[in-house]
C-alpha cells in the first residue's frame, strides 16, 4: 500500500511539473506555491509598492483587499469596520456560505438585502448564483421562476433583458442544464448595435453550452481521478489535447483581461459541479494565476481587478 501511495506521488509530482514547464517563463515566480497563495503574495508586493508612491490607494480598495486578507485567512468573524464596503461584502459572503451548506432557503431570505451585480470579476445577481444552485438539485421550476423574475424585472426597471439572459444562460449551463442555457443564449438580442462586452459574453456562452452538455449528459466523461496513476495520466494527457487548448484559447480571447479571467474561472467551476477531477481544476488554476501575474500591474484600476480575480477565486473555487 506504502509503495503504491508513493507511485501516484510521483506521478502527480511528475505531471505538476511538466504543467510549469509548459508555462510562460514570467509565470514561474510562482514556485510550488497554491495558485491563491501566489496571487495574494503578488497582490500584495504591489499592494506595497503602490501605497510608497505618489499614487495613494483608495480607501475603498484598501478595505476590499483587507477583507480578503481576513477571510483568506479563515478568521471571518469577530468584529470589522462598520463600513458600507465591508458590510456588502459581508452580506454577500453570509449568501454564498449559505448556498456552500445546501441551505438555499435561508439564502433565498438574504436575497432583497443584496441588489445589484456581487462585487468580484463575476459580477452576478444573488438570483443568478440561487439559480445555478436549484439546477444542480433538480429543482427545475424554481429556476424557471428566478429566470421569469429576473427578466421581469429588467423590463420594468428599463434594463438591459440580453444582458440579464447571458447572465441566466452561463448559470444554467454551470447547473447542469446546456439545453436551457442555450434557450436564454438565442433569446437575448446581441446584434451589431450591442457591446463588446455583451458580444464576448455570447460568444463564451455558447463555448460553455457546449462543455456543459459534454460534462453532464456525456456518462462516459471522466469524474474524480485523484487516486489512480492512470487517471493522472490521462487527465494530463486531455488537458493539453488540442481540443481542450483550442477551448482555453477561445475564453482567453476576450476584450478585458479581467473578462477573460472571468471566463476561465466559469469554466473550472463548470467542471467541478459536474464532478469533474480536481486535479483538472488545479491544472487550470495554476495556468490561470500564472498567466494573470505575468500581465503588467502599474494602475490602481488593474490592482482592483487583482483583487477581485482573488476574491472570484476564494469564492467559487474553493
Amino acid at each position: 500500500m506504502g509503495l503504491e501511495a508513493a507511485r501516484r506521488g510521483r506521478r502527480a509530482g511528475y505531471c505538476l511539473l511538466l504543467l510549469i514547464m509548459a508555462l510562460p517563463g514570467r509565470a514561474a515566480s510562482c514556485g510550488e506555491q497554491s495558485p491563491q497563495h501566489c496571487l495574494q503574495q503578488h497582490i500584495q508586493q504591489h499592494m506595497d509598492q503602490t501605497a510608497a508612491t505618489t499614487s495613494p490607494l483608495t480607501a475603498d480598495l484598501r478595505q476590499q483587499w483587507a477583507f480578503e486578507l481576513r477571510q483568506a485567512a479563515g478568521n471571518p468573524d469577530g468584529q470589522y469596520p462598520a463600513t458600507e464596503t465591508w458590510q456588502r461584502l459581508q452580506r454577500e459572503e453570509n449568501f454564498l456560505q449559505l448556498l456552500r451548506s445546501g441551505k438555499l432557503q435561508p439564502a433565498a431570505a438574504l436575497i432583497p438585502q443584496l441588489r445589484g451585480p456581487f462585487h468580484d470579476l463575476w459580477a452576478v445577481r444573488a438570483e443568478s448564483l440561487l439559480l445555478e444552485q436549484y439546477l444542480l438539485q433538480v429543482e427545475d421550476a424554481k429556476a424557471l421562476g428566478l429566470k421569469r423574475q429576473l427578466v421581469t424585472q429588467a423590463l420594468e426597471l428599463n434594463g438591459d433583458p440580453a444582458a440579464v439572459l447571458l447572465e441566466i444562460a452561463w448559470h444554467q449551463a454551470l447547473g447542469g442544464a446546456p439545453e436551457a442555457a442555450l434557450a436564454s443564449l438565442e433569446a437575448a438580442r446581441v446584434d451589431a448595435f450591442s457591446s463588446t462586452r455583451l458580444h464576448s459574453l455570447h460568444a463564451a456562452g455558447h463555448q460553455l453550452v457546449r462543455v456543459s452538455r459534454a460534462r453532464f449528459l456525456d456518462p462516459t466523461a471522466p469524474r474524480q481521478c485523484d487516486t489512480a496513476d492512470e487517471s493522472l495520466t490521462r487527465t494530463l494527457r486531455d488537458y493539453f489535447h488540442p481540443q481542450h487548448q483550442s477551448l482555453l484559447t477561445a475564453l482567453w480571447q476576450a476584450p478585458q483581461p479581467s473578462l477573460a479571467w472571468r471566463n476561465q474561472t466559469y469554466l473550472i467551476r463548470l467542471y467541478l459541479n459536474a464532478g469533474g477531477c480536481n486535479f483538472w481544476r488545479s491544472l487550470h488554476q495554476q495556468h490561470l494565476v500564472r498567466a494573470a501575474i505575468s500581465l503588467p500591474l502599474s494602475t490602481a484600476e488593474q490592482l482592483e481587478q487583482m483583487v477581485l480575480l482573488h476574491r472570484t477565486l476564494r469564492r467559487y473555487l474553493p
